[in-house]
């Protein structure tokens, strides 16, 4: 495949961190470009996830983005999300860390 007209993948909206409830909805979205428009593999903790698993995530690409959206987040989906991008002329990666706590965590001690 040539690479005349192709353009390397760039973030141009990073992952950001984000600490959530448990049981609620996460939603991680990445602003990229590039030509042809590029692969978008999501990892968790140095693991592929995979979209639609068990009804977890929801993974969509397209129109200048790409949005992982984890859903009814438990303890156990804390941890670091990075989606890898790639196409015929590079790659980019960016990255975020997901704390999810639980509700009946108090907040404070305040009596």
């Amino acid at each position: 495949m040539s690479l005349a007209g192709s353009t390397p993948p760039k973030i141009v909206k990073n992952l950001k961190g984000t600490i959530a409830e448990k049981g609620s909805d996460v939603i991680f979205e990445a602003g990229i470009e590039g030509s042809p428009f590029p692969k978008c593999t999501w990892i968790k903790d140095n693991q592929q996830v995979f979209g639609p698993q068990a009804n977890k995530f929801t993974i969509t690409s397209g129109n200048g983005k790409s949005t992982l959206v984890i859903h009814r987040a438990t303890l156990q989906d804390s941890g670091n999300y990075k989606v890898e991008i790639a196409n015929i002329a590079g790659s980019a990666w960016t990255s975020a860390e997901l704390k999810v706590k639980s509700s009946d965590t108090p907040s404070s001690f305040l009596h």
